[in-house]
């Protein structure tokens, strides 16, 4: 999903799953989640396979709910900063509104995008309008505190630097 994970090929798949050894040694790589599901992806053939391949829609959204996926907040930030323009925003807002924490996801990524200034599509302020409002960390992957500056339009704590960023981003 972003170098910062290992892995030549990322499989999403339920708890439990076991790799085989010789997937393994290929270079493969399970990433459980707990709610999976084959919404968001597509068939495709890929070197004589049929495969379901999952649409940068679910990526993302895969992503900014698991930061760990993405290398945190600032490895978010690269995968928004490359697919804005790409986006399916109304596709991402519905995926957000089937999830728990969709709405809370939702105000990550507005919080990223106005950092970036980048703009930010309806669909993101209409998902992030449904959250509780209790601020909520930036990045989450526990290795910093859960405080900072609010962002007030998002009640998003900045935890990681709008500087760190934004330098992660357009070096």
């Amino acid at each position: 999903m972003t170098p910062d994970r290992p892995g030549d090929v990322q499989v999403a798949t339920v708890p439990g799953a076991a790799l085989p050894r010789r997937m393994a040694e290929m270079g493969v790589q399970l990433v459980r989640l707990r709610r999976f599901t084959l919404k968001g992806t597509e068939e495709r053939d890929l070197h004589r396979h049929r495969v379901q391949i999952a649409t940068p829609e679910r990526c993302l959204m895969d992503c900014v709910t698991h930061l760990d996926l993405a290398g945190g907040a600032l490895g978010l930030s690269r995968m928004l900063a490359r697919a804005h323009e790409s986006l399916d925003w109304m596709q991402l807002a519905r995926m957000a509104g089937a999830l728990p924490r969709g709405a809370s996801a939702m105000r990550r990524v507005g919080a990223l995008l106005e950092i970036l200034g980048l703009d930010c599509p309806a669909p993101v302020l209409e998902a992030a309008s449904s959250a509780r409002r209790p601020p909520i960390p930036l990045d989450t992957l526990g290795v910093l505190p859960n405080d900072g500056p609010v962002l007030e339009r998002w009640d998003v704590a900045l935890n990681v630097s709008s500087e760190a960023i934004r330098e992660e981003v357009w070096r």
